[in-house]
């Protein structure tokens, strides 16, 4: 409910906190050095206070790993403004990136799609998760295995409704 959308958004605003104190200019080239290296996984940082600024840097480069375009592709499965958050932030990318990076090649080919349309040049270079998947191992002891179950991975999220999940699994 409210609560954990407050909750939500206290989250996000510290993680995004801490560009608020990113130098600019002269003093950020004096931290940084010569050609400095920028590469985020995330989606905080893309905006003026963080690759916006690396982008002035001389010789500088920008890479991005974008997960997806949910956002854009799927803007219903958004909180309010998510879409609107992650257009923003693409248009920065396409702006900024010199590099752009995408777990898969249809997802790489989405974010091409997304970013040529805002005048980006670039080519989206896939690089898959460096994970290993392991064996499958036998189920514990205590899961019960005589009535049926499912599984559900990834962070707890209103955009990947696992809510959803639970209420068709309670009908």
């Amino acid at each position: 409910g409210d609560a954990r959308a407050q909750a939500e958004g206290l989250a996000a605003k510290a993680a995004t906190r801490r560009w608020r104190d990113v130098p600019h200019g002269p003093d950020l080239a004096a931290i940084l050095g010569t050609a400095p290296r920028y590469l985020t996984v995330g989606h905080s940082g893309l905006d003026a206070r963080g690759i916006g600024a690396i982008a002035k840097l001389d010789q500088s480069r920008r890479g991005v790993f974008l997960h997806d375009t949910i956002p854009l592709d799927w803007p219903q499965t958004q909180n309010d403004g998510g879409e609107a958050r992650f257009r923003k932030r693409l248009d920065w990318v396409a702006r900024t990136a010199t590099h752009v990076f995408a777990p898969l090649a249809p997802t790489a080919d989405d974010i091409a799609g997304h970013l040529h349309t805002r005048g980006w040049q670039g080519t989206v270079t896939v690089a898959p998760p460096g994970v290993e998947v392991a064996a499958p191992i036998a189920l514990p002891a205590d899961v019960p295995t005589d009535k049926p179950y499912f599984v559900a991975l990834g962070t707890i999220e209103p955009r990947k409704n696992h809510g959803f999940l639970l209420d068709l699994w309670d009908s």
